[in-house]
């Protein structure tokens, strides 16, 4: 949910200069020239650094409620690791989605995400969501057309 938030407001003027370095990748990648041999890189897109306190405040919010529950300090690290991992498979699949020939393209479920994620170059208030699509269909910004 927090990639998708961030994701969101990443096309508004909240964030300012890192939306600015998002929209690039955007002009980066058309609907058109959605695909390149070598990933184009945006440059000062640093939206990662965005990611970073948010993540960290989901993670002590999550832990607070943990913490009662099972009253041990070993579940921090698992989230804390959890929410790495996520993270990189993110811009993994991202960066794929752009790549002509990645290894993922095989799959037939990254075929559709990848489908879904041209449709938010198309539409760049729909599909925010990279490979979770669930808070798209909750917010009404999820698109297959």
């Amino acid at each position: 949910m927090a990639g998708y938030m961030v994701h969101f407001l990443l096309h508004t003027k909240i964030f300012g200069k890192l939306a600015e370095g998002h929209n690039r990748h955007h002009t980066l990648y058309t609907v058109d020239d959605f695909t390149s041999d070598n990933y184009r890189d945006a440059g000062d897109d640093d939206s990662a650094f965005v990611f970073i306190p948010i993540i960290v405040t989901a993670i002590v919010l999550m832990c607070i409620p943990l913490w009662f529950i099972f009253s041990t300090w070993w579940i921090y690290p698992i989230i804390l690791v959890e929410g790495i991992f996520v993270g990189w498979l993110h811009d993994y699949v991202h960066e794929a989605f752009h790549l002509n020939e990645h290894w993922l393209h095989k799959y037939k479920f990254i075929q559709k995400l990848k489908e879904i994620h041209v449709l938010h170059h198309k539409y760049p208030k729909k599909n925010h969501g990279i490979i979770w699509f669930i808070p798209d269909r909750l917010f009404r910004t999820f698109t297959q057309k």
